[in-house]
């Protein structure tokens, strides 16, 4: 990432305003020389600024690829934290606000820093939003299921999964819900271990794509509780394991250690 890409994505419209003139007086100013019509004159603004346009609007996804590659693919949620809490510093639309304060309430989540991330997520307030779209819908209910979960509010993990899978279901299939197809199965899987469905759940898990390592953690997590609600300790810690081996950073890394601690404590306490 450079650091015109940043400037581009912390500051749209200056950005959009400057580069449009300058490539306009250029481009213009050569044009001129070879005598073009007034028509192509105005044609090639025109392109400009439509090219322009697109290029700041999908400046944060440019900035952002890195980051989030890190996080899923590496385990490693910093990169992510460090570059919305710098973009967060300026100002942007309401869509593109929200996008940035989710992901980084999700690297947040990932350091552990669970109450902050609850904090900011709940004072996004995204029902008030009319310009939200839906698959940020879906992903803000899932995460703060995902919070109140972790946070031992069971009551409101079941109200924001309903929620996050409600709207999707009423999604148009296209590819955009496509794209959300690992989030909720993550999130019926954890709603059916919730209500003891553990069989269920673990069909839907294998479903699921492994190139993804938060994918990939976050089901071997799961699968962890589907054994010890079926009382097999020795897959549960196996999964588990496998958890602190590839989590990286993770947050998951912590809840599996945690967990595979209590479990050998309770078995070297249930051979005495």
């Amino acid at each position: 990432m450079s650091a015109f890409q940043m400037w581009v994505a912390m500051h749209k419209t200056p950005a959009f305003c400057l580069i449009s003139a300058v490539e306009i007086v250029a481009y213009g100013y050569l044009l001129y020389l070879l005598s073009c019509p007034i028509w192509g004159l105005v044609l090639m603004a025109g392109l400009l600024l439509c090219f322009n346009y697109l290029f700041v609007h999908v400046a944060h996804a440019v900035v952002l690829k890195k980051p989030l590659d890190a996080l899923s693919c590496q385990g490693d949620p910093e990169p992510l934290l460090h570059i919305t809490a710098q973009l967060l510093t300026a100002k942007h639309h309401e869509a593109d606000r929200q996008a940035l304060l989710i992901n980084h309430c999700v690297a947040l989540r990932e350091l552990g820093e669970l109450q902050r991330a609850m904090e900011l997520l709940s004072g996004l307030n995204i029902d008030k939003s009319a310009g939200a779209a839906p698959a940020i819908k879906v992903i803000y209910y899932h995460n703060l299921a995902d919070l109140c979960d972790l946070l031992g509010d069971a009551a409101g993990a079941e109200i924001w999964l309903s929620k996050s899978l409600q709207i999707y279901n009423d999604m148009p299939d296209n590819k955009l819900k496509r794209g959300l197809k690992d989030v909720i199965t993550l999130t019926t899987a954890e709603q059916l271990i919730s209500q003891g469905q553990g069989d269920e759940a673990a069909r839907l898990l294998q479903q699921l794509p492994t190139d993804q390592l938060t994918v990939r953690v976050s089901a071997a997590l799961l699968r962890a509780r589907i054994c010890l609600l079926q009382n097999d300790r020795e897959t549960a810690l196996l999964n588990l394991r496998d958890v602190v081996r590839c989590g990286n950073k993770l947050y998951a890394v912590r809840q599996a250690q945690q967990r595979i601690q209590e479990l050998e404590t309770s078995g070297v306490d249930a051979a005495r």
